[in-house]
């Protein structure tokens, strides 16, 4: 080769390299439409995911790599049903997972006749149509839209989508990103966006009153642990879980009910036992049931055992307890005292007056109602370990020595923060997402979104 052609064939190359650098900055300095925002599964390198396919488009590289690995990451887990997330029905192809999609920018065109809340909103809807996120048959996609040189971010919801996330909780979920698109953290912002809508398209109530939850789940996530559960398959699985699911979060509702009202003495005591967590057999509920009933009634009934500690337990539960061990199941205590008769040195509360009662419900208080609480906590831990984890049950021990009560809000920022969970999204989303959008028609007349700024 001849030293012209060298030098002509470095020359090419250096010529092609200030082109992608012009392009580069071209890219920077667009001010975005619609018509020629890139398409995330088509065009792959000009949505900042190194060419591979995705759910995300960040053409301007508002977020950082890890960031939108972990963001994939989460979408993925959202439309496979990774366990705390399920998936749906979707009409005649069965159980289906939910599609999110992330659109990110610095600046968009705003049109003169159009302010810049109602540019994001059409932005988000013509490119939630434009890419068909969501299965056309359920049209089941959610779509964010983040602008943040306009300030603003949109959430655009399909019909199916729009079901289960409500306008209220789409606000409630923006209100939760506002702090942190403030001071400019748009990462962690998406990432509990994200987060958030996963949640809520899985059943997880928003709460208003705890918009401290970073995610705003409804208490689990309510319950939310990591577990690296593979994808439970088939409608019946499906179901299952769903149910146990509901069934984890009446369990911790009831606990939070309870303590609440024993603590505020609006209650004088519980209505569950501590050890299964099923409610008493009262003498009033008894009095309410007609003669068959009453007769149905044997010993094995969950009857109120109140301990000479002050902690009740349904008979059942303190028979088998006291196979074992002859202190109280949730504090230790020696609950025989020096009383001789070994079958059972606790007293029924249907023998008991109701001053008893009353000084049952003084006595657990302070340190005896917090053990109590904590010891229901780790019930329902050995009952749902999926969703409960140990570190949430440290979260709450610290929740309950400060304040007598638990923070449902853990749940939700546990899942952001937990360290094991950010690793496992990064690494699954770091490959991007093959799986192509399902054609949704995308928030039109008949799905929903709302919007925000900041």
């Amino acid at each position: 080769m001849s030293m012209s052609s060298t030098m002509n064939h470095q020359f090419e190359r250096v010529f092609i390299l200030l082109c992608f650098i012009l392009c580069l900055v071209g890219v920077e300095g667009t001010i975005w439409n619609p018509d020629i925002f890139p398409n995330p599964k088509r065009d792959t390198y000009l949505c900042g995911r190194n060419g591979r396919k995705s759910n995300i488009c960040d053409p301007d590289s508002v977020l950082s790599t890890r960031a939108a690995d972990r963001i994939e990451g989460i979408i993925q887990d959202v439309q496979e049903g990774m366990s705390p997330y399920r998936q749906d029905q979707c009409g005649s192809k069965g159980v289906q997972g939910y599609q999110i999609a992330v659109a990110v920018m610095k600046k968009m065109k705003v049109e003169h006749s159009m302010d810049p809340q109602g540019a994001a909103r059409e932005f988000a809807k013509q490119l939630h149509a434009r890419w068909g996120v969501g299965l056309a048959e359920c049209d089941n996609g959610v779509l964010v839209l983040l602008s943040v040189g306009d300030r603003q971010v949109y959430i655009s919801t399909g019909k199916q989508s729009a079901t289960v996330l409500s306008t209220d909780n789409l606000n409630l979920i923006i209100s939760w990103m506002i702090p942190y698109l403030k001071n400019k953290n748009y990462d962690e912002a998406v990432i509990r966006a994200v987060t958030n809508i996963g949640l809520g398209l899985s059943g997880w109530e928003l709460s208003k009153d705890d918009p401290a939850w970073s995610a705003g789940l409804f208490f689990f996530l309510l319950v939310f642990g990591f577990v690296a559960f593979s994808l439970i398959s088939g409608s019946i699985a499906s179901r299952k879980r769903k149910k146990r699911l509901e069934t984890c979060k009446d369990v911790l509702k009831r606990i939070k009910e309870e303590q609440d009202k024993v603590q505020s003495q609006e209650w004088s005591q519980h209505k569950t036992c501590p050890v299964c967590l099923e409610a008493f057999h009262d003498d009033d509920d008894e009095a309410q049931m007609e003669d068959n009933e009453r007769q149905a009634l044997t010993a094995t009934e969950r009857r109120r055992i109140i301990s000479q500690c002050g902690h009740a337990v349904c008979e059942p539960c303190l028979q088998t307890w006291m196979e074992q061990s002859r202190s109280c199941p949730v504090c230790r205590q020696d609950v025989e005292g020096n009383d001789d008769d070994d079958s059972r040195k606790c007293s029924e509360q249907s023998e008991a007056p109701s001053s008893r009662i009353q000084t049952m419900g003084h006595a657990l208080a302070g340190d005896a109602l917090a053990a109590d609480l904590i010891y229901r906590l780790r019930r329902a831990q050995r009952m749902y370990p999926e969703y409960i984890t140990d570190d949430l049950i440290d979260d709450w021990n610290t929740d309950t020595s400060q304040t007598g009560t638990f923070d449902f809000g853990r749940f939700s920022d546990h899942q952001v923060r937990h360290q094991a969970i950010a690793a496992a999204q990064e690494r699954s989303g770091h490959f991007g997402n093959a799986t192509s959008f399902g054609g949704g028609g995308g928030g039109g007349a008949s799905g929903g979104g709302a919007g925000g700024s900041w």
